[in-house]
């Protein structure tokens, strides 16, 4: 699948919403697409997938929006599209099946499966990154991953305690897809696969270094600063000789207007 799928998923999450709560009536758009018990009897065997795309509460579609947006285009970066897809449906699936499992009685929609996914599968992945708040606080990437899923899960848990299943689900396919999901093999020209994207807030948490002398990297080639953002992505913060980190540095300093 060469097209991304993210920006496709989070279209139909908005619009959904949108015609549920202007053209049409929310009872109809939840009885046609969402789960309920009775469609195991009734053969509405499409309805655990399309629950997908049935939006609860405003504030959680929000929240389900903004998780897939922020955390979503990196993590099909590294698995490329249809694998992605795929972990979406199975987080979906997965939550699905926990909520029969537990004998749910309140329809199951809503994309939060998904979203416990990404953010779990983040925590684990890029986990030790730091993070660039608002205000220049910088912390790990694993703690706004947590944040995000404790918000999320306070904020569902106010549909009921069946709204468990879909953190239960989306966390347990988000630890196994960033453990057993490998990255598709993608030609370059020099036959190698790119490293993923790096995301730019990196760069704020990194301490200055002195400059080098210009003897010593005159045998190197000068990276731009999205390839120094490959590189670290590929063999981490470790990795960057002195120079690259001066780059990285003072462009930092220039995103913050220092």
């Amino acid at each position: 699948m060469s097209r991304r799928v993210l920006p496709w998923l989070v279209g139909v999450l908005a619009l959904v919403p949108y015609l549920q709560w202007t053209l049409v009536q929310p009872a109809d758009v939840q009885g046609m697409l969402a789960f309920s018990r009775s469609d195991l009897d009734a053969g509405r065997w499409w309805t655990p997938l399309t629950a997908f795309i049935v939006p609860g509460s405003l504030s959680l579609v929000l929240l389900n929006l903004y998780v897939l947006a922020l955390y979503g285009w990196r993590l099909e970066r590294l698995w490329g599209s249809s694998r992605h897809l795929g972990v979406v449906v199975a987080a979906t699936l997965t939550a699905w099946m926990v909520h029969l499992f537990i004998g749910g009685t309140t329809p199951f929609l809503g994309a939060s499966a998904a979203a416990f996914a990404m953010l779990a599968a983040t925590a684990i992945r890029w986990g030790d990154e730091p993070q660039l708040l608002i205000g220049g606080v910088v912390v790990r990437a694993q703690w706004v991953a947590i944040l995000m899923g404790t918000l999320l899960l306070l904020t569902g848990l106010e549909q009921g305690p069946a709204f468990l299943a879909h953190l239960v689900g989306g966390w347990v396919i988000g630890v196994v897809a960033v453990r057993l999901v490998p990255a598709p093999r993608v030609r370059s020209k020099r036959g190698a696969s790119p490293p993923e994207a790096v995301s730019p807030s990196l760069a704020p948490a990194l301490a200055p270094t002195p400059q080098v002398p210009a003897m010593a990297t005159q045998s190197a080639p000068v990276l731009t600063i999205d390839q120094i953002l490959d590189k670290i992505s590929a063999q981490g913060l470790a990795h960057l000789t002195p120079a690259e980190r001066q780059i990285l540095h003072e462009h930092s300093r220039r995103l913050r207007g220092r």
